[in-house]
């Protein structure tokens, strides 16, 4: 899958950190097997790519409990995704077996990691942004030294912008979007004309959750437009998703902003690799049209 990346012209792959599968129970951690990140990330390396690290500690809602271990909820006083006392101390244990993990694997240390993201998403969840301030610092306090990032959707919207306006002194803002007509590029040069612009999340397509009458799909059209935008605009992108995979067990999310979605056990989302790795008429679109630009420049 990292080889069909590299061959479609891409230089950068992007990986969530789930919290949950790497502390299933307090205390015992687990990064072996298919949760070697190290692995994964070596091998990134070997290829040539660059890494864009997402930690969390919350990282989506369509995994389960946004990548938060459940065992945090035995507290019966437990606020997740703020400064609560018992959060915070969980996020730092946590990240004290993490972090340093990839200390060595930085731009900076001569390894591929290039950008760590906090959180996710956070404004549509809430405004606190000491929230954020405090995971920065748990961050910068266990190693991490390359460029911080936020990702949001909808910045143009008065709460979003005000949130990432305070932010923006601690991390770079960028975007989550997946039409011309629904990017915040704009937004984000407000904060500061010099703000290099991103997709991070370039949605490819979308998730199916249980009740939905057909499988999610976006047009070869609509993609290639919103592609073309990006590079006319000087901007990078991650595309969301390269390729979905699977929500192995009981690892399917859900959200809750038109009612209640929980995800169907798939997350092929019709991104530009199917669930089993099997290249799309979307990637042949993406990977020539890329050919066509790296030949302009």
């Amino acid at each position: 899958r990292l080889r069909k990346l590299k061959a479609c012209g891409l230089n950068t792959v992007e990986t969530y950190v789930a919290w949950n599968l790497h502390e299933p129970s307090p205390g015992i951690y687990n990064f072996n097997g298919m949760l070697d990140l190290r692995k994964f990330i070596a091998i990134a390396a070997q290829l040539g790519l660059y890494v864009i690290l997402r930690p969390g500690p919350y990282i989506c809602s369509e995994f389960e409990f946004g990548g938060l271990p459940g065992w945090l909820l035995r507290d019966p006083d437990m606020k997740v995704r703020t400064n609560h006392p018992n959060y915070i101390s969980a996020v730092n244990k946590y990240f004290s077996i993490l972090l340093p993990m990839m200390h060595d694997l930085q731009f900076t240390e001569g390894g591929p990691i290039i950008m760590v993201q906090v959180e996710n998403e956070f404004s549509a969840y809430g405004n606190n942004t000491e929230h954020l301030k405090l995971l920065v610092y748990l961050l910068k306090k266990h190693g991490i030294k390359e460029l911080l990032v936020t990702s949001d959707h909808k910045m143009k919207d008065k709460f979003a912008e005000d949130n990432n306006l305070d932010f923006s002194k601690y991390a770079l803002p960028t975007d989550n979007f997946d039409s011309v007509s629904s990017n915040s590029f704009a937004a984000i040069r407000s904060m500061n004309k010099h703000f290099p612009v991103m997709a991070m999340e370039f949605w490819t397509g979308w998730f199916d959750y249980w009740g939905k009458t057909r499988h999610s799909t976006s047009s070869l059209k609509e993609v290639n437009a919103t592609l073309n935008f990006i590079l006319d605009q000087g901007g990078s992108f991650n595309l969301y998703m390269f390729i979905g995979g699977t929500n192995f067990g009981f690892t399917a999310g859900a959200i809750n902003m038109t009612g209640f979605q929980p995800m169907v056990t798939s997350y092929d989302y019709d991104a530009i690799l199917t669930e089993a790795g099997d290249i799309t008429s979307k990637y042949n679109m993406i990977r020539g049209r890329l050919l066509q630009f790296y030949n302009s420049i």
